[in-house]
């Protein structure tokens, strides 16, 4: 049974895991409250500090590397939750040295130690990396190494 205080609504969907402000306010609203509820509310979570952006961009970011996702797909996702550039840049850099291996890795977990032979196999593996949100110079290193 729906609850009706979006307060308890906002708490529940925060003891599941961190969410931005944005993906909150659109799950209150899509529930049927009001932006002059939930406003305060929001306010409020960020005050007791239930509500962070830097921890949820945290946690999103190491959840996405691990997923195998490059930095251009990441900072797309976290633009799409509401989340501001200068956080976005912060946190991506955390992984700057780290996103041509997951690059690497995440080739070979999907085609094999093997380098493509051909100009096909190595065009469908820079689309696959280049889809999962790699840039061009991570995607050099996946295909050279």
């Amino acid at each position: 049974m729906p609850t009706a205080d979006p307060r308890q609504l906002a708490l529940n969907l925060l003891a599941r895991r961190e969410h931005s402000r944005l993906e909150i306010a659109q799950k209150l609203t899509k529930a049927g409250f009001s932006n002059e509820e939930i406003q305060p509310i929001l306010d409020d979570f960020i005050k007791r500090d239930w509500l962070n952006e830097n921890r949820f961009v945290e946690m999103f970011v190491r959840n996405r590397f691990n997923q195998g996702y490059g930095p251009l797909r990441v900072r797309y996702d976290l633009q799409q939750r509401g989340i501001s550039g200068e956080i976005i840049i912060n946190a991506l850099e955390i992984y700057r040295h780290e996103w041509a291996d997951s690059a690497k890795n995440l080739r070979i977990r999907r085609f094999g130690e093997t380098l493509p032979t051909t100009s096909q196999l190595k065009a469908k593996q820079m689309r696959f990396l280049s889809n999962r949100g790699f840039l061009p110079d991570h995607i050099r290193y996946a295909l050279k190494s």
